[in-house]
C-alpha cells in the first residue's frame, strides 16, 4: 500500500494500493479490523476494490472522497451502502482530505473548495 487511513474508531481501514511497478494500481480496498483476535488485528476485506487515483476517506470510515484516473470529475462516497453510493459530484479534484472532526472537506481544484456537512447531499 503507499496510504493506509484508519477511522477514528479503529474499525475500518481504507487501503490506497500500489502496482507492483510501484505506480499506484488506482484503486482503494475497504477492510474492517477486529481487534480482538489473538494473534493482533485481523482485516476483513469490505466488498470489491473501489476504482481510485486519488482519494480520502472521512476520519468517521462513512464517507469516501475519490477521483478515478482519466475522470476530471470526483466523487462523495457513502460508504454505510453496499455497494457504496455516490452522493454528490465534487466536480475536478486533484487531491481532497477531511477535517479531524469530519465537519470539512477541502477540495483542490486547482483553487481550493472547502465544504461544510450539511452545505449538500453531504
Amino acid at each position: 500500500p503507499y496510504k493506509l487511513e484508519l477511522s477514528n474508531d479503529g474499525k475500518r481501514l481504507a487501503i490506497f494500493v500500489v502496482h507492483p511497478t510501484g505506480r499506484p494500481s488506482h484503486r482503494i480496498q475497504l477492510c474492517e479490523v477486529n481487534w480482538s483476535t489473538a494473534d493482533g488485528p485481523a482485516l476483513k476485506t469490505v466488498g470489491e476494490p473501489i476504482p481510485a487515483f486519488h482519494g480520502a476517506m472521512s476520519h468517521d470510515g462513512m464517507w469516501l472522497a475519490k477521483r478515478e484516473e482519466g475522470q476530471p470529475s470526483g466523487q462523495l462516497l457513502d460508504l454505510s451502502s453496499s455497494p457504496p453510493k455516490v452522493v454528490m459530484d465534487l466536480g475536478s479534484l486533484n487531491h481532497c482530505q477531511f477535517s479531524p472532526d469530519g465537519r470539512w472537506l477541502a477540495v483542490n481544484r486547482g483553487e481550493i473548495v472547502i465544504w461544510a456537512k450539511g452545505d449538500s447531499v453531504w
